[in-house]
């Protein structure tokens, strides 16, 4: 009697949707006003990697190296980019700091959407990030299954305190065996999973990420990164009595009817948005703003 061995059940996707409005999602601008059309391209390459196979992914040390060689990217680009997916909401920081994971709710809802005329679709309920009671094909895995997919002999906290980048380590051992006779050892190699932990000057903060998103979306706006985030915080110390984010968001809805042209000044303009701002803010505030330095003598009005 010849036994038929059973087909193996299905779980990644060979297309997945993409929204045509997505670009217009706050997260993507965040995204592409730190690491531009590069970052956007590594995010969607992730997205490919996830949906290939399930609704969620394993993302460490290897499976970085692994995806910076495959798609001709340097492994520390691959990780800052991960890190802003992080920060933004585009994956869940929260899963990944347990797990080491990648997955967000808007990735699990196409999933499942995909997948809805499948008979049953196997999940780990720990990872699920949707309400169970959206989709009548939801198995859950047996806890067994799901530890023995989820949990490795170190902890994730322990295990990203322990690695350290392939080269940085051979370089390491290098030096070492240099400097035996000496008392100082060299310092372990920062992990390439927590690339840019260390804040540098041209690391935005939240705020000053929204900023330059905004930003970017007005038209004509003639947009650079560095440049914007030396302004923006240029303004900051010269107005210190206004809310910068929140005058970012007024210019950029009166930029909507009143749109810069070619011959327009943009940076200018938006210093003289923000220092008549400080203005109001000194007039309503007097007692606030008694003892704040004069602002610079070379700022020129119009625009």
């Amino acid at each position: 009697m010849i036994t038929i061995a059973a087909r193996p059940i299905k779980t990644g996707l060979d297309f997945f949707p993409v929204d045509v409005d997505m670009m217009n999602d706050d997260k993507i601008y965040l995204l592409e006003a730190q690491h531009g059309i590069e970052g956007f391209g590594i995010y969607i390459r992730l997205l490919q990697r996830i949906y290939r196979e399930s609704y969620y992914c394993r993302w460490g040390e290897k499976q970085a190296l692994i995806f910076a060689r495959k798609n001709s990217v340097d492994v520390e680009t691959v990780c800052a980019v991960v890190k802003t997916c992080l920060e933004v909401g585009l994956f869940c920081e929260d899963l990944y700091n347990q797990y080491e994971v990648l997955t967000s709710r808007g990735v699990q809802k196409r999933y499942l959407n995909v997948c809805s005329r499948r008979k049953e679709v196997r999940v780990h309920k720990p990872l699920l990030l949707v309400e169970d009671n959206e989709f009548d094909n939801l198995v859950y895995a047996e806890e067994t299954d799901t530890e023995q997919e989820l949990m490795s002999t170190e902890t994730p906290t322990e295990s990203r305190k322990n690695r350290v980048s392939a080269h940085k380590v051979k370089e390491s051992k290098v030096k070492e065996s240099r400097g035996k006779d000496t008392q100082e050892k060299p310092p372990p190699p920062p992990s390439p999973i927590k690339t840019l932990e260390k804040q540098t000057d041209k690391t935005p903060s939240k705020d000053e990420r929204q900023a330059l998103a905004l930003l970017k979306d007005i038209d004509n706006w003639p947009f650079d990164f560095e440049t914007d985030l030396e302004k923006l915080r240029e303004l900051s110390v010269d107005c210190p009595d206004i809310d910068i984010l929140e005058q970012v968001k007024k210019y950029r809805d009166y930029k909507v009817d009143n749109p810069l042209t070619k011959k327009s000044n943009p940076r200018l303009q938006l210093r003289n948005w923000m220092e008549k701002a400080q203005e109001w803010a000194e007039e309503r505030n007097p007692k606030q703003s008694k003892n704040k330095p004069t602002r610079p003598y070379h700022v020129r009005r119009g625009g």
